[in-house]
């Protein structure tokens, strides 16, 4: 039997529909983008740094799981580490720490939904003057210690917080319209749009600040829900309630929702907790 090339094409139709009537359905699923939140302060060679400065640093640049802070025993053991003074002996008011001596420091972590884990090495004096540090993962061994970042500080402590009036406004809505797309999830949607201006420092550049985003009922304990640099290319100003949002709140119409916008220097010094907005979310 001889077989055309349509009649071919034909019979080759029909097994291809055969087949796909019996392969087993393909989820459909939602593919969410990675978060986004990542930054070291100071950052990796900074100079003129503030001596009472701290670390603040996020766990993939540390080749971490973002949400390694939820299991204590696998924290890693960060440490601040003398590298270099840049004074004379002769000139120093005191002795300058040895290279290598490790700089007492507390270390502690922020869990945000929005940013996974946050570590923050803070010291428990003033650091030296012109003398380098390096950031890095502890050993006792000088050649197992996996270096992270290093700095240089300057000569003064930071003492004061940045110029920062805190959200401007905010808004909270539960939305019941049809979802768009598979990212969408199902109604209701609880979405929150949020607005605030810009923040200086005496002694800390733009790029050198942490915003800190609470938001809670009214009422309830602060419940932080992002953290991210003030120099991220596209700063978070609202969630939408949908799969793939960075955090996610729940509310009901005529719930009063809160929030409570941070902004920190690289000393910890902080503005804007005092200016809490509140709004009634309301259904559309």
């Amino acid at each position: 039997m001889i077989t055309t090339p349509r009649a071919f094409l034909s019979v080759a139709l029909l097994i291809c529909a055969a087949l796909a009537a019996f392969a087993p359905a393909q989820a459909d699923a939602c593919k969410c983008a990675p978060p986004s939140t990542s930054f070291l302060l100071p950052k990796d060679g900074a100079t003129a740094v503030p001596t009472n400065a701290r670390v603040v640093v996020t766990a993939d640049r540390l080749g971490l799981d973002r949400w390694i802070g939820t299991d204590p025993s696998q924290l890693p053991d960060l440490a601040l580490v003398a590298r270099a003074s840049l004074k004379a002996k002769a000139k120093a008011k005191a002795r300058p720490p040895k290279p290598g001596t490790r700089i007492k420091a507390r270390v502690s972590t922020m869990l945000a939904e929005g940013s996974g884990t946050v570590f923050v090495i803070t010291p428990e004096q003033v650091l030296r003057a012109d003398t380098s540090y390096d950031l890095v993962v502890w050993a006792k061994q000088p050649a197992a210690r996996r270096p992270i970042a290093s700095f240089t500080t300057g000569t003064l402590a930071d003492l004061q917080p940045p110029a920062f009036a805190g959200l401007d406004r905010l808004t909270a809505i539960v939305a019941f319209h049809p979802p768009s797309s598979r990212c969408d999830g199902k109604p209701p949607f609880n979405q929150l749009v949020w607005a605030y201006g810009a923040a200086k420092d005496d002694l800390s550049a733009h790029d050198e600040l942490v915003r800190l985003l609470y938001v809670q009922r009214k009422g309830e304990p602060r419940t932080l829900r992002l953290v991210e640099p003030t120099n991220v290319a596209a700063p978070r100003t609202r969630i939408d309630g949908t799969l793939c949002q960075p955090f996610h709140v729940t509310m009901v119409p005529g719930d009063e929702m809160c929030a409570i916008l941070e902004v920190v220097d690289v000393a910890g010094n902080a503005s804007g907790a005092v200016s809490e907005r509140c709004m009634t979310a309301r259904q559309f």
